[in-house]
């Protein structure tokens, strides 16, 4: 609370479990960045997915 934090992150291997233990009794928003790409297909457009839906995990958390 004291520093205003809107937004934290997990990845999908670590879960949610723990985070939401540490947030227990603030408000805010979590989401899922996955710098692994776990469900992305091999190939030539995987790292430019990858950078893509790390930015768009970070924008919609921050943005709120």
């Amino acid at each position: 609370r004291e520093h205003r934090i809107r937004c934290a992150f997990h990845d999908p291997q670590s879960g949610k479990a723990a985070l939401k233990a540490i947030m227990e009794g603030n408000t805010i928003t979590t989401a899922v960045l996955d710098e692994q790409g776990a469900d992305i297909a091999a190939g030539e457009e995987l790292y430019f997915t990858l950078m893509r839906r790390v930015g768009e995990g970070m924008r919609g958390c921050l943005g709120r």
